[in-house]
């Protein structure tokens, strides 16, 4: 069972449906049979990329667990986390660009008395501290993640994919 098909699965058992059973034909649709007369196929709708066709989560995902784990790897020497928002478009910047330019980033932050509204921009990153507190450990936390490709109208995705 793939993510998708858990969350359906677990989904119908939060319904209060008595009897769902995964695959009841084997490997070949439905994907479940509920109650022995309602069979439920699941698919999951893909945002693809206007230009280059490509699934958006099939570069935002992992780019964005990169820059996350970069960005709370990054030591600075001042108490209070900077909550920082994280903007973007595709086509996404070269990583060993981005990685720099999140470095100098934290270096510029982590200089300045208060850093709320600083901020870097690298092609279509956007990289901004929102928020900052003095309580608590001293270290860089994703506060907004905003992907510019990604949602709009539900109706308008269906029919495009």
């Amino acid at each position: 069972m793939d993510e998708t098909e858990r969350l359906a699965h677990e989904h119908l058992l939060f319904r209060g449906l008595r009897s769902v059973v995964y695959e009841p034909d084997g490997n070949i649709p439905p994907d479940f049979l509920v109650d022995a007369s309602i069979a439920v196929e699941v698919r999951r709708l893909n945002q693809h990329h206007q230009q280059s066709g490509a699934p958006l989560d099939a570069t935002r995902i992992p780019f964005v667990e990169r820059l996350i784990n970069l960005l709370k790897s990054l030591p600075t020497s001042r108490p209070g986390p900077r909550f920082v928002g994280i903007f973007f478009r595709r086509p996404l910047p070269k990583w060993k660009q981005t990685e720099s330019a999140v470095r100098e980033f934290a270096r510029q932050v982590d200089g300045a008395e208060n850093p709320v509204g600083l901020g870097t921009t690298l092609g279509n990153l956007e990289l901004e501290v929102v928020n900052f507190t003095l309580d608590g450990p001293g270290r860089f936390i994703p506060g907004i993640l905003l992907d510019y490709d990604m949602g709009g109208a539900v109706l308008g995705e269906l029919d495009r994919n």
